[in-house]
């Protein structure tokens, strides 16, 4: 049940970022990540630089949870 509770305060916290930094912002996340994506599906980029750039996708854009 803890984590449960975790994962819910960790959506909210999410949403609250979401709205925070508006639709705009959403959107050019999620055009970054589907790229980001694309690359490693390609095999144009290795995991760990996958991860690397993801985290930073993250912060940039103040994502604090991926569920």
């Amino acid at each position: 049940m803890g984590q449960t509770t975790e994962q819910l305060k960790n959506v909210d916290m999410q949403t609250a970022t979401i709205a925070k930094n508006g639709t705009k912002d959403l959107v050019r996340y999620g055009m970054q990540l589907a790229m980001l994506n694309r690359l490693l599906s390609q095999n144009l980029m290795t995991e760990k630089e996958y991860q690397k750039v993801n985290g930073q996708l993250k912060y940039d854009y103040g994502i604090v949870a991926g569920l």
